[in-house]
């Protein structure tokens, strides 16, 4: 089986993409895309909602998922298709756990993340969706 990297644009079409298992990242790590059980929570979670179809040990992303990445970028928000954005969240929760992060703190700045977020979707003007 032979593995691509490619770029995809907007009227591009889906192509098969091989996976290969990802090493576990240190708890501490603030890059990671979690832990092991979230990673497979969400993809999952993605195969469930049609974005990803999974074909042995293959994920297929499917045109859903393509479009949805097209929107985000065009909005500006991108933070929104980095893998680090669930690494940060689980560490952020180990230090809650430990007592070194406040609820309350956390909750804040998802909090001002989802206002700008919001507020670049209002803010878009164009007659078409990018």
């Amino acid at each position: 089986m032979s593995k691509r990297s490619a770029t995809v644009g907007p009227g591009d079409v889906p192509t098969r993409v091989a996976t290969t298992p990802v090493a576990p990242f240190p708890s501490s790590s603030t890059n990671s895309p979690g832990t092991p059980a979230t990673r497979a929570s969400i993809i999952e979670g993605l195969i469930n909602e049609k974005y990803m179809l999974r074909e042995g040990r293959e994920l297929i992303p499917t045109a859903k998922a393509f479009q949805l990445m097209t929107l985000l970028r065009g909005l500006g928000v991108e933070e929104l298709t980095k893998p680090e954005l669930t690494g940060d969240w689980e560490y952020k929760l180990a230090q809650m756990e430990r007592g070194k992060l406040s609820r309350d703190k956390f909750m804040h700045e998802i909090a001002d993340m989802t206002k700008r977020i919001v507020m670049k979707a209002k803010e878009y003007d164009r007659d078409t969706v990018p």
